[in-house]
């Protein structure tokens, strides 16, 4: 282009926000002022351990959630990315009154826009959830196995008895999985027993990202039930 009077070229590292000053009339000239730029993460958490009553969850000292029940999942919160320490109480108790049943150093990193995380097993899991675009016509679903008493859980989508997740340890995620929105049926399968549950009639809607968390007690078939974590365009 015709009406160009300088260029420069500069590298800008990940994390970074830079100011660049051009000046001089008949030679340019510029200088380029770079700061770091706070990294956040949303994080949403998730009460999945059928052994314990209401908690309390406490980042670096300062209570972020009360009286968490069962199978309630809070909103995506923002954190600055960094290393914190991560407590969870049961609901008589605080720091000045008792022991954590649950703590933790925590690194919420900035690489990745949002995490869930899961309180499974008297211990908190994480993961990474996929909030980009999804393409035209899918939906993005991940698997949780949250249910005690399965070492390996299986998940398998009943039309074509394809196997969506399957040999899934206590407390691990299948991958963001993107799949055809449909309505589907999905069977959960312990591993050398057998179905242990079934959700059928789930409609996958386009552009929705969906988490399934397979939650209870094996032993008591009665407490199994899928909790759904759902974002929808």
């Amino acid at each position: 282009p015709t009406d160009v009077v300088g260029s420069a070229e500069d590298f800008v590292g990940s994390g970074q926000i830079e100011t660049v000053v051009i000046y001089g009339q008949t030679q340019q000239r510029f200088t380029a002022f770079s700061e770091p730029l706070e990294q956040v993460a949303q994080v949403r958490f998730i009460h999945a351990d059928v052994n314990a009553g209401q908690v309390d969850i406490y980042l670096n000292g300062s209570v972020i959630l009360n009286n968490l029940d069962y199978k309630e999942a809070s909103e995506y919160l923002t954190f600055v990315a960094g290393v914190c320490e991560l407590e969870v109480y049961s609901q008589d108790e605080t720091p000045e009154t008792g022991e954590p049943i649950f703590s933790d150093e925590l690194t919420i990193s900035g690489d990745a826009v949002a995490f869930t995380m899961a309180f499974i097993g008297g211990r908190v899991v994480s993961y990474a959830d996929d909030l980009e675009i999804i393409p035209p016509y899918r939906a993005r679903v991940r698997f949780v196995h949250a249910v005690s008493n399965v070492p390996s859980l299986s998940v398998i989508n009943r039309a074509d008895n394809s196997i969506l997740a399957g040999g899934l340890a206590y407390r691990q995620g299948s991958g963001n999985l993107t799949l055809r929105a449909s309505t589907r049926t999905f069977t959960f399968v312990h591993v050398g027993v057998g179905q242990i549950y079934e959700i059928s009639g789930f409609e996958l809607v386009q552009g929705g990202n969906y988490l399934l968390m397979l939650v209870g007690d094996a032993s008591q078939p009665e407490t199994l039930e899928v909790i759904v974590l759902s974002m929808l365009p």
